[in-house]
């Protein structure tokens, strides 16, 4: 089980961060279908603007979940 995040400027779609594969497989508990997780995000660092976030998640069965939302730095 794993999961990426990625920034991207929401209008030129340029990367801007991006977690890599984050394994989260010590954090499942069976049974249970939420998984606890927290990163920090280098906001701080980008430039005024609006951005989307890209949550995407990958089990060993081949499934995949992907959620976006937008926000904006000042």
């Amino acid at each position: 089980l794993t999961m990426r995040m990625r920034l991207l400027d929401a209008q030129s779609d340029e990367e801007r961060w991006n977690s890599g594969d984050v394994d989260l497989s010590a954090l499942a508990k069976p049974g249970n279908r939420v998984i606890p997780v927290a990163l920090k995000l280098p906001v701080a660092g980008l430039p005024a603007g609006t951005y989307r976030a890209e949550l995407t998640v990958k089990d060993s069965a081949g499934g995949k979940a992907f959620r976006t939302i937008s926000f904006r730095t000042e």
